[in-house]
């Protein structure tokens, strides 16, 4: 993201520099043992907005977020009132996984280099997708790159975090990545992108249908239903479907469980119970549920 105010461009460098992890384990600890601190996100973006966030970055967010990831893209995760570092280093702290997205004028943002600075510091795993760049040009500061560094250099901003700005750029074009520049190219990225993401978060999405139709019509009907239901019994904790068998409700969980597994710090999806019961398996199905959770 690009700041317009200089002062506040300097707030940004002394805020992320205070927040820092003094190391990735410790701040993982933390992160992991606060009460009041938000669930964990899969993926954070780090992209910059005029290049690419109504192109790649959008596309990227919509396509996991459908599949059920928790994702942090900027425009879509923070709100009104919110402190922009604050929000920004607890995101990058919490996810499972970073996207760098270097696009031609990456590095003319100071919040783009400072996010990307942070995320090394966390330990957590970079996927970099140049976006009509090449490696060597984040590398070796070619073009856009050398242009901006320049100007920081003219104007006397940052001194004090240039180099720690250029060897990030320069650690993080050695990790393999994507490389997109066309269309074409964009549709295999998105697909190993995905792949990419069930490996690290570990979370396998449960088989639903193979030709589903309008069953996200009826997730959205049926989470607005309970959403209206629990307003009213505040107390409910447990939700049944009743309905006549092959009416579609075990679909319906299955999808509703994929949309919402990554939410949760823990979950666990059980089926065929009844069965289970006549087998004499139901202490069995007990303790997985408790392995899951």
């Amino acid at each position: 993201m690009a700041s317009t105010s200089s002062q506040s461009e300097i707030e940004i460098v002394n805020v992320f520099d205070a927040l820092a992890p003094p190391s990735a384990s410790a701040f993982a600890s933390t992160s992991a043992t606060s009460s009041s601190s938000p669930l964990p996100y899969n993926v954070f973006i780090n992209h910059r907005g005029p290049d690419v966030k109504h192109k790649l970055a959008t596309d990227i967010y919509n396509v996991l977020t459908n599949m059920g990831f928790k994702v942090f893209l900027a425009s879509q995760d923070l709100h009104l009132g919110d402190f922009f570092p604050t929000e920004l280093q607890q995101a990058m702290s919490s996810s499972s996984l970073h996207l760098a997205i270097f696009s031609p004028t990456y590095a003319k943002s100071p919040w783009c280099l400072a996010e990307l600075s942070f995320m090394l510091k966390t330990g957590t795993p970079i996927i970099p997708i140049f976006y009509r760049v090449k490696p060597e040009d984040i590398r070796h500061l070619k073009g856009t790159y050398a242009d901006s560094f320049l100007e920081y250099e003219e104007k006397g901003r940052y001194i004090h975090k240039l180099e720690e700005w250029k060897k990030a750029l320069c650690d993080v074009s050695f990790y393999k990545g994507e490389i997109v520049n066309t269309d074409e190219e964009k549709r295999k990225v998105l697909k190993n992108i995905v792949n990419r993401v069930l490996e690290v978060t570990n979370i396998v999405p449960l088989e639903v249908a193979k030709y589903p139709v309008g069953l996200e019509e009826l997730v959205a009907d049926f989470e607005m239903t309970v959403s209206e239901f629990v307003k009213i019994h505040s107390h409910v904790q447990v939700v049944g479907i009743w309905g006549m068998g092959g009416s579609g409700k075990t679909t319906l969980t299955k999808e509703l469980y994929n949309k919402k597994c990554s939410f949760m710090k823990n979950s666990s999806f059980l089926f065929d119970i009844r069965n289970a019961a006549k087998k004499n398996e139901l202490p069995k199905m007990q303790m997985q549920l408790l392995k899951d959770l």
